[in-house]
């Protein structure tokens, strides 16, 4: 299971174009942080753009399968098609918590404490609201791949990252989401919580019944 962990991080930062694109990403990222010193690009980048950023393991990794036909080799492997999927979501799993300490948690470091657009309070919470919204994107996301294949797959990604976007759109110009999280928003948070859970144990059992379908 580590071996396919590290194949899939491998595939994700050494690859030239791969890391051409993570290289890519980041400049955006960075231009926005410069540009951009105000609540709603904080929001933007921690709500929409890091919760996107988790299945890019499992993405990266079907588009070389597709290449090299490594998936069939795969099961040649003394590993069970459980472990194999297992693997698969930890990489997604992962690189999801990774996102958000490396991008979103000096991200909120910044907006609180440096541009000081928002208070520490605030922004700790959204920073962490925005986790599991993470993993609830990862999951829905690594469904989709897994159901899909790499291209079809890449097409749900886009749209379900052009919803966000749009959503993103509609919060800015209608909702006071700092007001919203001066409220009591304990339920919705604790309801985020268990969906985020409740959707990545879906995601492993539908995930494995997926690729035993693909390869039966």
């Amino acid at each position: 299971m580590l071996g396919i962990l590290l194949k899939e991080y491998y595939e994700t930062f050494c690859l030239k174009k791969n890391t051409l694109g993570m290289l890519f990403a980041a400049a955006c990222i960075l231009l926005i942080v410069i540009f951009m010193q105000n609540f709603y690009s904080y929001v933007l980048v921690i709500g929409v753009v890091v919760p996107m950023m988790g299945v890019s393991p499992m993405q990266y990794s079907m588009e070389q399968d597709d290449i090299s036909g490594y998936d069939q080799i795969l099961l040649t492997f003394p590993l069970t098609r459980k472990e194999i999927v297992r693997a698969k979501l930890l990489s997604v799993w992962s690189f999801t918590a990774l996102s958000n300490l490396v991008v979103g948690l000096p991200l909120t470091l910044l907006y609180t404490l440096g541009y000081q657009v928002i208070d520490w309070n605030t922004g700790l919470l959204l920073w962490l609201f925005t986790i599991l919204l993470s993993f609830i994107m990862t999951a829905l996301n690594a469904i989709g791949f897994m159901a899909l294949g790499n291209k079809r797959g890449t097409i749900l990604f886009i749209f379900i990252l052009v919803v966000f976007a749009i959503g993103y759109v509609i919060f800015h110009f209608n909702v006071d989401i700092k007001a919203l999280l001066h409220t009591d928003i304990s339920f919705w948070f604790i309801l985020t919580g268990v969906l985020a859970i409740l959707l990545n144990i879906a995601a492993d059992r539908i995930c494995l019944f997926l690729y035993d379908r693909h390869h039966s």
